[in-house]
């Protein structure tokens, strides 16, 4: 998995790499073309880093650092992930629930695809993900058999 080093995940030991995050100068409007530029340079690195990868960890805002990019920047993502077949799982945690102004942080994004998961928890008391079709175990008859989740390599447990 690849990750960026101001997120929660650089420590995680399932990462395969973590990026140095794009160093975004404020206002935005005012360092336009600096961005851009900064922007390409870490989508270069992120090309490279997805070669092999399973799935590409973004969360909107950085935990560590408040770290955010352009709208630019998580649509050259997600084209780099679908045209390198890597899943791109969005940490909304922070951000979710309304907390950016929209429902989930990511929608200021304005992706032409979805993110194939977007996971969810912290303060709003609840804990989950959602995922694009494609990742869905299938259902058959209406119910679904748990014991499908063993090819997903899934605990399940009740509670």
């Amino acid at each position: 998995m690849v990750t960026f080093d101001s997120t929660f995940h650089q420590t995680q030991q399932c990462q395969q790499e973590a990026l140095a995050f794009p160093n975004i100068k404020y206002p935005m409007s005012t360092f336009w073309r600096e961005n851009r530029a900064e922007e390409d340079r870490v989508l270069a690195l992120v090309s490279q880093s997805l070669r092999g990868a399973a799935a590409l960890l973004v969360e909107p805002i950085s935990v560590k650092g408040n770290d955010m990019a352009t709208p630019y920047f998580y649509q050259q993502l997600r084209k780099l992930t679908l045209e390198q077949g890597v899943a791109l799982i969005v940490d909304e945690t922070k951000t979710g629930f309304g907390i950016s102004g929209r429902q989930w942080a990511s929608d200021h994004w304005y992706l032409d695809e979805s993110p194939d998961f977007v996971t969810f928890g912290g303060k709003v008391g609840v804990n989950g993900y959602f995922a694009h079709l494609d990742f869905q175990p299938e259902v058959e008859q209406g119910r679904f058999d748990y014991s499908k989740l063993q090819q997903f390599n899934v605990a399940w447990r009740a509670v």
